[in-house]
This record gives structure tokens, C-alpha cells and sequence, in this order.
């Protein structure tokens, strides 16, 4: 693994320890009541993360991954598309924590970051546009030079192997030309 790094600013990071899932932006919240009663009560924060799907595939695919991050205290909002490109599809899991009485008592909106897997990573640079992102980390998902990021925090993830978001292209256009905090991680 190589790994490249171009640090901007000091910022600190904090780690909650608490689960907390709800996946599919706005389809399964009932699902998950009593976790997100639970949270709403134990009185922390939590970050949350936004997340996109790789083209054609759904949530059930990346079930373990969110699990993964929820369990280090994230509130997880996925989008329930099979094409998170455009990234408003992930935007819309923050609207959706925000209209939920007991995940936006739990939830710190002012630590937000996004990620998502292939068009989902390529969704998640988008997301990090909007002022209420503060970080992207997409996973192979960085082809053509993102946007609106200079005041964001970005890692990228690329596999050495892929053959249609390519570690040189990423690198190139998302490391090389960055106008923002980036780190590379082939």
C-alpha cells in the first residue's frame, strides 16, 4: 500500500464510542427506533457519516462496512438508490436525520462526512460541496477533479487493480491537482 499525504490544517478529531445504524436514509428509521430511542437518551453527540452505493448495487451490499461504522459511533444515513452519483441522493440522508426528532437529538450536525463505494465515492465528493459536509472519503470513486472543496478535508482510496476508475487518473486529478487537504491511499 502506498500512501500519500498533504496536510492543510490542524484539525482535532474525536471518536464516540456508541452504535448507531439507519440505513437507507429515510426508508428504515422505524426500523431502527429503539437503537435511535437509545441514542437520543444517552445524552452524546454522535458524527455522522452520509454514504452512496456503487451503480447498480443497494445497501445490503456494504451492510457490514456501515455496520463497521456505526459501531464506532456514527450515525449512518445511507441512500436507498442504486445510483449515488450526483451525490443529492446522499444530501438527502442529512434532511432526513434532521426531520427525525429522536436521531437529531443524537445526531452532531456540525460533523459530517461522506463516503460512499465506485459512483457512491464519486457522489460523496459532490456531497462534500455542500457546507454542511466536512469530509469526503471516497472508495474508488475520485475520476474527474472535484469542486467546491478548498475549506474540506478529503481522503481518497483507490485499488491498484481497478480497471475504470484507475489509480492514475484519481491520482491525477483528485491528488495532483487538489486545491484541498487530500490524502492518497492506493
Amino acid at each position: 500500500m502506498r500512501s500519500h499525504h498533504r496536510p492543510s490544517r490542524n484539525l482535532s478529531h474525536s471518536r464516540t464510542p456508541w452504535l448507531l445504524l439507519t440505513s437507507a436514509a429515510l426508508a428504515l428509521v422505524a426500523a431502527n427506533a429503539a437503537t435511535v430511542a437509545n441514542a437520543a437518551t444517552d445524552g452524546i453527540k454522535h458524527p455522522v457519516i452520509i454514504w452512496g452505493n456503487g451503480y447498480g448495487t443497494t445497501t445490503s451490499a456494504y451492510d457490514g462496512l456501515l455496520k463497521h461504522f456505526a459501531s464506532h459511533g456514527f450515525i449512518v444515513a445511507a441512500a436507498n438508490t442504486t445510483n449515488a452519483g450526483s451525490g443529492t441522493e446522499m444530501l438527502a440522508g442529512i434532511d432526513g436525520i434532521k426531520n427525525v426528532a429522536a436521531i437529531s437529538s443524537a445526531a452532531d450536525l456540525t460533523r459530517i462526512g461522506a463516503t460512499g463505494h465506485s459512483m457512491g465515492g464519486i457522489g460523496s465528493l459532490k456531497a462534500a460541496a455542500d457546507k454542511r459536509v466536512r469530509t469526503a472519503f471516497p472508495l474508488e470513486g475520485c475520476r474527474d477533479r472535484p469542486t467546491g472543496l478548498t475549506d474540506k478535508t478529503v481522503a481518497i482510496f483507490q485499488a491498484s487493480g481497478d480497471t475504470l476508475a484507475t489509480s492514475a487518473n484519481a491520482k491525477a486529478n483528485c491528488y495532483d491537482k487538489a486545491d484541498y487537504a487530500v490524502a492518497f491511499i492506493e
